[in-house]
């Protein structure tokens, strides 16, 4: 697609073709160079994440799933697989909880990408916390 100034110059906000930025946001959705983050975490972190637009939507597919206590090990998994083998994804975000439920799944992953990045969530930030400063601890006792 060619968009050239004259045609944005004489475009309106009321141009039933769409406004630049609507023909720019959909390029840039379609381009298969650039890698994409997906989201697996409980509804508050996936929330957050979707209000900073990582989210998007496209044939039948979004990027990003809400884990509740009440979803099925099955659909966590195959959510996973799914997101993990796609060739645009980059970053797979999940929280700890999640990560705890597919401990047995990210063993067999060894792929370069996507990135696997885990980040605490409210119910796992004081166990996240500890188990961090436990560790700073022991590296500084070791320092001395």
């Amino acid at each position: 697609m060619e968009i050239r100034r004259a045609d944005i110059d004489a475009g309106s906000d009321s141009d039933s073709n769409g406004s630049y930025f609507e023909l720019q946001r959909n390029t840039v959705l379609d381009d298969p160079n650039i890698l994409r983050i997906a989201i697996m975490a409980d509804p508050e972190v996936t929330l957050g994440f979707l209000l900073a637009g990582v989210g998007y939507q496209k044939d039948r597919f979004r990027n990003y799933m809400m884990v509740e206590s009440e979803t099925l090990q099955e659909d966590v998994e195959q959510f996973f697989l799914t997101v993990y083998r796609k060739p645009h994804i980059g970053i797979i975000i999940l929280d700890y909880d999640t990560n705890l439920r597919l401990r047995t799944v990210l063993q067999r992953c060894n792929q370069m990408l996507p990135v696997l990045i885990t980040v605490p969530n409210k119910s796992s930030l004081t166990t996240y916390l500890d188990k961090k400063d436990r560790n700073r601890r022991l590296r500084q006792r070791d320092a001395y």
